[in-house]
């Protein structure tokens, strides 16, 4: 019996060092967000959804459970990442012990600014930078993937509490390997808020090899802007209403498939795309509102159900003329009369008319399989515009532009040329003998 009182009185004392713990952390319930709030969980000690389970096991909320054996954790409520009390506060999902754990949210997730204009001393720009960040896989681990879903007209408020009017600050989202999609994923149960069914990606982002699907509206800020945590690469955006909206953007390798509208410029948009694919969308793009517009590198897509619109906005008596412009990288490969390549010839490319922004002057030269530097050296590789589309003062009648280059390859006292080159296909290999 002895023994008995023991083992319960040790047991007790663990249970209150663990509630004390996660308590001093902060794991708390607020009845009037109806939602669960987590704070002060570091980069080193991240909050996992079995401990968030555990709390509410512990305290009676009712709010989450948690499915060990498949991994899956169900949020009835709303959830707050962090505050902008100086503490930094990350929730993972997803890791070594639960390498494809999902979240059901039922509820939003708020990931909270570190900083609130009158609530925080200083200026955004200066005070310390705090991560209050929700993190999906693991950025060095791929096996990892993790996966949040959300209930219908439920969203992602990332570095921004929607009811404020106040000027916010910081919050990030990471997606490495891992997907946020609907829980039913059909079109009567998008996600998205409410008013206009957008998803909120305003402070810090990184989509590395992400899913982002079934959003009714945009993903709105997703931006790279002068945000240093800003990377969107090898990701898919698959049934979301657009999936780039305005501000400067640049994404490599992503695919855009069956999207209302894959990029908007509803204001500010400087877009570098590079390796993307467009398949299958009402429209690719709508340009209409910044003189920058849109740059295509090696992409392809396909025709529309509706026509991109490239056309002029005028507002304040100043025109804007948004253009669109595609360019490829090619190879240019020299062999001599025998069909042996030739190792340092050099290479000049000419366009035929003003305007690619191609240096006529840089020389390129060929390795040692006679060609001009390819993938794995895209700085020194040959890059072309194909077309450039800049709007008129007629709508939907852009002026067009389409190029065609003249190559000249030498070595010692040989030289050659073609013309009538077009960079229709990315990485299309030109071939010229050597005489």
């Amino acid at each position: 019996m002895l023994i008995n009182k023991v083992v319960l009185i040790n047991i007790i004392i663990v249970t209150i060092i663990i509630i004390a713990t996660m308590i001093e952390a902060g794991i708390v319930y607020d009845e009037k967000m109806n939602a669960v709030r987590i704070t002060d969980f570091p980069v080193d000690m991240p909050c996992t959804l079995e401990r968030l389970a555990k709390m509410d096991k512990t305290f009676g909320w009712n709010q989450i459970t948690y499915d060990k054996e498949k991994s899956v954790c169900t949020v009835n409520c709303n959830l707050i990442i962090g505050t902008n009390d100086g503490t930094n506060t990350i929730l993972r999902i997803g890791g070594k012990d639960h390498p494809e754990e999902i979240l059901v949210m039922k509820g939003n997730v708020y990931i909270s600014p570190y900083w609130i204009k009158g609530e925080n001393k200083g200026n955004y720009w200066k005070v310390e930078k705090k991560l209050n960040s929700l993190v999906l896989g693991d950025k060095k681990d791929k096996k990892i993937k993790a996966v949040l879903k959300l209930a219908a007209r439920k969203t992602i408020y990332c570095g921004r509490m929607p009811d404020m009017k106040k000027k916010q600050w910081g919050g990030g989202i990471y997606i490495y390997n891992s997907e946020i999609t609907a829980i039913e994923q059909k079109p009567g149960s998008k996600i998205g808020d409410p008013q206009r069914g957008n998803l909120y990606f305003t402070g810090n982002v990184e989509l590395d090899n992400a899913t982002i699907s079934w959003v009714k509206g945009a993903i709105y800020g997703l931006l790279q802007g002068y945000r240093k945590e800003y990377l969107v690469k090898n990701t898919a955006f698959i049934n979301v209403g657009t999936a780039l909206l305005n501000g400067g953007q640049f994404a490599t390798g992503c695919k855009f498939e069956n999207c209302n509208t894959a990029v908007k410029d509803y204001g500010s948009l400087n877009a570098k795309l590079i390796d993307c694919i467009f398949k299958n969308n009402k429209r690719n793009w709508i340009l209409d509102h910044t003189n920058n517009g849109l740059t295509c590198i090696d992409c392809t897509w396909e025709r529309t159900e509706l026509p991109n619109t490239i056309k002029s906005w005028t507002y304040k008596n100043k025109t804007r003329y948004p253009k669109f412009i595609s360019k490829r990288h090619i190879i240019i490969q020299v062999v001599d009369a025998n069909d042996k390549p030739v190792f340092g010839a050099q290479v000049k490319i000419k366009p035929d008319k003003p305007g690619s922004g191609f240096p006529e002057h840089k020389v390129f030269k060929t390795g040692k399989e006679g060609k001009t530097p390819g993938k794995d050296n895209l700085a020194k590789a040959p890059l072309l515009t194909e077309v450039i589309k800049t709007a008129t003062d007629t709508p939907d009648k852009p002026e067009i532009k389409e190029f065609l280059y003249t190559v000249t390859v030498a070595k010692d006292d040989k030289t050659s040329s073609k013309g009538g080159i077009k960079a229709k296909t990315s990485w299309v290999t030109v071939k010229l003998v050597l005489k």
